[in-house]
């Protein structure tokens, strides 16, 4: 439960970060650029520090940095159709349902 968690908030801390990157460069946000920068640059900071604590409970590199990417990616596909309103693919559909059965695949680790 305690590793769930991490990922969870890794995921959610990464996808704030991707988002405001993001929008720094966005016209509409142009005046924001520089406080965007340094919000996303500090929660990837955090997100270094959550990723430790997920390491050292696994004690393994490969396994949790799959489930990391994996989560990211879906999470990142989710927010750029419902938020930044990108359109969903044939391809991106059968990459993100390729990652859902890795993740099937790593889920007793």
């Amino acid at each position: 439960m305690y590793a769930l968690l991490l990922f969870i908030l890794l995921i959610v801390i990464e996808t704030t970060s991707d988002l405001s990157l993001y929008y720094s460069f966005q016209k509409k946000y142009k005046k924001y650029e520089n406080i965007l920068i340094v919000f996303g640059g500090v929660l990837y900071i955090l997100m270094a520090v959550l990723y430790y604590y997920i390491l050292k409970h696994y004690n393994d590199l490969a396994v949790p940095n799959a489930i990391y990417q994996a989560l990211t990616v879906i999470a990142m596909t989710f927010v750029s159709y419902f938020i930044i309103k990108e359109k969903f693919t044939i391809k991106k559909s059968l990459g993100i349902l390729i990652i859902f059965i890795g993740l099937i695949v790593l889920y007793d680790y």
